[in-house]
């Protein structure tokens, strides 16, 4: 892109999804320099300029095409990016996905998450030592919260997967805490079914570990440090 060009950030995405085919284009627009003229390149097809609103689709299905210019209501596809003028938007990345779970697993595996398409959950062992503090911070910079366990069949996932050991690791952190006596997840909804292991809770602190030993809960004392489960949201 010339040195001279301002783009400002603003993302259009035109989204598809039929018969579990998923398929993105993502368009940044372009701001022209004062004083800049617009570029000359021919349009991408010879036919009338499309409706504005139709624009942005045909351009993501039609190989080859880099660029919408909107002329009032119309807008024209070009082979090119560049300068075009104020009113152009040019084709930052195209996306396709065959099937909903490619398109998920996509969503899911960056910064160490791992997807499990039998419950269609994303999710993150972190054997990094965390208080509670701490590890709503570590998921939140990963793009996750901490795992929340609010259905029976998803504390049967937690309970047939395999969670990693390192040094220290006894207990995986997850989300709950303890308030006035109400135990409650971080979006402030009440908890009313609990998994907890034997014996437990048995020290009466505030926040909840899946034990290593047993995959069912604990009390943990909110400042103490235990290895961290995340999970992101699809």
């Amino acid at each position: 892109m010339d040195s001279a060009t301002n783009i400002i950030v603003f993302f259009i995405s035109t989204y598809t999804a039929r018969c579990f085919v998923f398929n993105q284009t993502t368009f940044k627009r372009h701001i022209a320099p004062t004083g800049d003229s617009s570029s000359t390149s021919p349009p991408m097809f010879d036919n009338s300029p499309l409706p504005w609103a139709d624009c942005f689709q045909e351009c993501h299905y039609a190989p080859g095409c880099q660029s919408v210019v909107i002329e009032g209501e119309n807008c024209r596809l070009y082979t090119d990016t560049g300068n075009h003028g104020n009113d152009s938007f040019n084709v930052v990345s195209s996306l396709s996905y065959s099937n909903l779970n490619d398109f998920t697993t996509s969503k899911c595996t960056a910064n160490g998450y791992l997807y499990d398409d039998s419950f269609s959950i994303c999710y993150k062992p972190e054997t990094t030592l965390a208080n509670d503090t701490y590890a709503r911070q570590l998921c939140q910079q990963s793009g996750g919260r901490l795992m929340v366990i609010d259905s029976p069949q998803k504390q049967n996932f937690i309970g047939n997967i395999t969670l990693p050991t390192g040094p220290g690791v006894t207990n995986f952190r997850i989300d709950a805490f303890l308030s006035g006596g109400i135990w409650r997840f971080a979006d402030q909804r009440e908890i009313t079914t609990f998994y907890w292991g034997d014996g437990e809770p048995s020290h009466g602190y505030p926040t909840v570990c899946i034990s290593l030993t047993t995959y069912r809960w604990n009390d943990v004392h909110a400042n103490y440090n235990h290895a961290v489960l995340c999970e992101k949201v699809l």
